[in-house]
C-alpha cells in the first residue's frame, strides 16, 4: 500500500514535490528527484542523500499517512438523494447514460404521491435519520420537468419535513432547459431551488450530440430557456446564478472555448465533464486541451482576472475540482460518496448508489419496500487493488464506478485511459497552483480564501 503524504513528478521539463500532508509545493532539482525516487523505493541512500532526507523529515515533510483518512476529510454531515421524477425525455442526446429513460427497467415509470412520500420518508427517517442536513437533486434519467407536478409534490413534502425537523434541505434541478416557462421559473425560484442547464458549448457542437426527439438540434431551445431566466425580474439573483453543465467528447473538448462561451451566455458556475461511454478517449488530444486550459487560466490570473477560475472551482468540474483540492490541500479516499451518504431511488423503490447506475443489477443496493440493503457494494481507493498502491490515490479518489464498469466491465478496475488523463490533470493543477503562488501570492491568497469560504458554505448548507 502506498501511504505517502507527498507526491513528486516531472512536467514540462520541471520537477515538483507536492507535500499535500504539509500543504507545500516546491520545484526541485533532477538530483533531488533521484534521491526521492531512491527513498521512495526503499533503496539505500548515500550518507549525504540520507542527511538531506533526514533534514526534511525533521521539518515534518515526507511523512506517511498512518491510517486511512477519516471520513471527516472527505464526507460532510449531509445526506444526498438524487432521483428522476419521470423516466421519459423529449431529447435524444447521443451519449445519454439513462438511454432517454430506457435504462430503468421498472414498470412504474414515474412517481405517484404515494410512492414519492414513501421514498422521501425512507430517505429522511430510515436511511439517514442522523444526518444534520440534506440535499435533494431532481436529475435526468428522463427530463425532470416532464414531471413538474411530481417535483411540486416533492417540494411540498420537503418543505414540510424541513419545518418539522429543523434541518436544512437544499434542492437542485438538472434540466435540458427546453421546457422552462416563466411560471415554472418563478415557482422554482420562490421555493429556493437551484438549477443547472445542460449545454455542450457553441451551437455547432451542441447540435451534433444534443438532439430532440424529432432529430433537431437543441441549442436554440436551450438558450431560450436560459434567456427566460435572465430576463425574468420576478426571480432571485441566486436562481439566476445558473450552472452550465457540459459533456465533452473527443471532438468537442476545446475547454477554453467552451468556458468562454458559457461566460458569454451568462453562466456563473460551470462543470465540464468528459463523456462516459465505451468509446476510447483521444488521450493526447484531451491532455493537450487541459494544457491549453491551464495556460489560459494562468494568463487570466496574471491579468488579475479570477472570473474563469471562479466558474470552475467547484466539486463537479473535472479540472476545477482537482485544482480546488490542491488549493485547499484536501485529500479523499473516494471520488464521490455514491452508496455511502448518497443514493438514488426509483419509482419501484429500487435503491442505487447514483443515477448513472440505475438499471445495472449488480449495483442494486436494495429496495425501500423490503428494507434489504447492501451499502457495502462499493470500495474506497485503499480497498481497490489497482488503486491502493498508486502514488496519487488520495489526490485522485479513484475512477467513477460507472465509467470503470463501462470501460472494463468491473467497477473495481479503473479505466486506464481515465488514469492517464487524471494524472495529467493532477500534475497540471499542482503546476498551476505553484505558478500562481509564485507570480502573485497576494492575489492567490485572495483566491484561496474565496475557495475555502465557498467550500465551507457548501459544507454548511449543501
Amino acid at each position: 500500500m502506498n501511504d505517502n503524504g507527498y507526491y513528486f513528478f516531472e512536467l514540462d521539463e520541471k520537477n515538483y514535490l507536492y507535500d499535500f500532508a504539509a500543504g507545500i509545493i516546491a520545484e526541485i532539482t533532477p538530483y533531488f528527484m533521484e534521491i526521492l525516487t531512491k527513498y521512495n523505493e526503499n533503496k539505500i541512500c548515500e550518507k549525504t542523500e540520507q542527511e538531506l532526507i533526514d533534514s526534511l523529515l525533521s521539518c515534518g515533510l515526507l511523512q506517511k499517512i498512518e491510517s486511512t483518512p477519516k471520513p471527516a476529510l472527505m464526507e460532510n454531515k449531509c445526506a444526498y438523494l438524487s432521483f428522476a421524477p419521470t423516466y421519459k425525455c423529449n431529447f435524444r442526446c447521443s451519449y445519454c447514460f439513462g438511454d432517454h429513460g430506457n435504462a430503468y427497467k421498472g414498470e412504474k415509470r414515474e412517481f405517484t404521491q404515494k410512492t414519492l412520500n414513501q421514498m422521501l420518508r425512507y430517505f429522511f427517517e430510515v436511511a439517514y435519520p442522523n444526518a444534520e442536513q440534506y440535499r435533494i437533486d431532481f436529475v435526468s434519467g428522463g427530463e425532470p420537468l416532464l414531471g413538474i407536478n411530481i417535483i411540486k409534490m416533492a417540494i411540498d413534502y420537503i418543505e414540510s419535513y424541513s419545518e418539522q425537523s429543523g434541518k436544512h434541505i437544499s434542492v437542485w434541478l438538472c434540466t435540458n432547459g427546453s421546457l422552462l416557462t416563466n411560471d415554472i421559473i418563478e415557482y422554482l425560484s420562490s421555493h429556493n431551488v437551484s438549477i443547472g442547464i445542460s449545454l455542450d458549448g457553441r451551437k455547432e457542437w451542441n447540435d451534433i450530440t444534443r438532439l430532440d426527439n424529432k432529430g433537431n438540434g437543441t441549442y436554440d431551445q436551450i438558450c431560450k430557456g436560459i434567456s427566460l431566466i435572465k430576463r425574468n425580474n420576478n426571480v432571485s439573483n441566486k436562481f439566476k446564478s445558473i450552472w452550465g453543465l457540459c459533456t465533452a467528447t473527443n471532438d468537442n473538448c476545446d475547454f477554453v472555448d467552451i468556458l468562454k462561451h458559457m461566460k458569454e451566455l451568462g453562466f456563473q458556475n460551470v462543470q465540464i465533464r468528459l463523456i462516459r461511454s465505451k468509446e476510447k478517449y483521444n488521450i493526447e488530444k484531451i491532455k493537450e486541451q487541459y494544457h491549453r486550459l491551464s495556460n489560459f487560466l494562468y494568463e487570466e490570473f496574471t491579468k488579475g482576472n479570477l472570473e474563469y477560475l471562479r466558474m470552475i472551482l467547484n466539486d463537479n468540474d473535472q479540472y476545477g475540482k482537482v485544482l480546488k483540492r490542491v488549493i485547499l490541500n484536501h485529500i479523499l479516499i473516494r471520488r464521490c460518496n455514491a452508496g455511502v451518504n448518497k443514493i438514488t431511488i426509483c419509482p419501484d423503490g429500487a435503491i442505487y448508489p447514483c443515477d448513472s447506475l440505475v438499471g445495472f443489477d449488480n449495483f442494486l443496493l436494495g429496495n425501500i419496500n423490503n428494507r434489504k440493503e447492501n451499502l457495502n457494494i462499493l470500495k474506497n481507493v485503499d480497498q481497490i487493488e489497482h488503486c491502493h498502491s498508486c502514488d496519487i490515490k488520495y489526490l485522485c479518489g479513484g475512477d467513477c464506478y460507472y465509467n470503470s464498469f463501462l470501460k472494463t466491465g468491473n467497477q473495481f478496475l479503473p479505466d486506464p485511459e481515465f488514469c492517464q488523463i487524471q494524472r495529467n490533470i493532477i500534475n497540471r493543477t499542482i503546476d498551476m497552483r505553484y505558478k500562481m503562488e509564485k507570480v502573485n501570492n497576494k492575489l492567490y491568497t485572495v483566491l484561496q480564501s474565496e475557495v475555502k469560504r465557498k467550500h465551507d458554505y457548501s459544507e454548511l448548507f449543501g
